[in-house]
Formats: structure tokens, C-alpha cells, sequence
């Protein structure tokens, strides 16, 4: 059975929404984007909506597909947001919540190396693109398929 997932970008006067993963044990010191478990009746927007709200207290009021990384066992939905306070943002988790600028993100050492392609894309207002490996578990690099 495939396993889904989201991953919510948003950005906010040049900074990307980051979390400091303890859980799962493959992520536990590493930055990922806020997301999760899509939940047995939710789409992949409201997945990332909850996601979001649960992680960092931000409300969307907008969101939007914007690719997807596929393995032999697995989907990520990524998800870009858009609210009106992102700046009002309220940690509602035991891992770390933070904003970093997107330049420094991107070549932080810590962050999952599949996120070093997938935050310029996002960034950048590109959608529409699959990162793809059927030998891969998440967090390994990817191929880049533009579709």
C-alpha cells in the first residue's frame, strides 16, 4: 500500500517555515517542512491545511499543489500556503518551529537534501514537477522529472 504525505511550503518576507524533526527516527535533527500523515478522508490540501495549523498555529486560507516527490512506497504532496498573518505563527509542537531566510535554508547542513531542490522550485513559482526515484525512501535525492 502506498503511504501519503504532505509537505506545506510557505513563505513570508523572504523566509521559508522550517521544523526541526525529532520523529521519525531518519529525520530526528534534520530541517524539513512542516507536514505529515495525509489522514484516511482528507485530500492532500486539507492534509496540509491541519498539517500546518497543528505544527505552527498558522491558519490557510489559501492552498495550492505544487509537486510531488514519488518512490516504490510512497507520496508527497507538496503543498505551497498562502494566510493573511503568517508572521502570527504559534509553536503547537515539541519540535521547533522556526523561520529561516530561503537563501540561507537552502544551504543549511542540516536540511533534508531533497528540500535543496524543492525550495527553489517553490520559490521560484514553479509547479507542476514530480522528484522521482523508485529506489529512494524519503529524504534521499531525487530525480527531477519537469512535467
Amino acid at each position: 500500500m502506498m503511504k501519503e504525505y504532505v509537505c506545506c511550503f510557505i513563505e513570508h518576507e523572504g523566509s521559508v517555515l522550517l521544523i526541526e524533526k525529532i520523529k521519525p527516527e531518519w529525520q530526528r535533527g534534520l530541517l524539513n517542512l512542516p507536514g505529515g500523515s495525509i489522514e484516511e478522508g482528507e485530500t492532500p490540501e486539507m492534509a496540509a491545511a491541519r498539517e500546518l495549523y497543528e505544527e505552527a498555529g498558522i491558519l490557510s486560507f489559501h492552498v495550492f499543489p505544487i509537486g510531488v516527490i514519488q518512490g516504490q512506497k510512497f507520496r508527497v504532496h507538496v503543498i505551497g500556503h498562502v494566510s493573511q498573518h503568517p508572521e502570527m505563527w504559534n509553536q503547537k509542537t515539541n519540535e521547533p518551529v522556526f523561520w529561516l531566510p530561503t537563501r540561507d535554508a537552502v544551504d543549511h547542513p542540516k536540511l533534508i537534501p531533497n528540500l535543496r531542490i524543492i525550495i527553489p522550485l517553490a520559490s521560484k513559482g514553479v509547479h507542476g514537477w514530480t522528484l522521482t526515484d523508485p529506489d529512494s525512501v524519503p529524504g534521499d535525492y531525487f530525480k527531477l522529472w519537469l512535467l
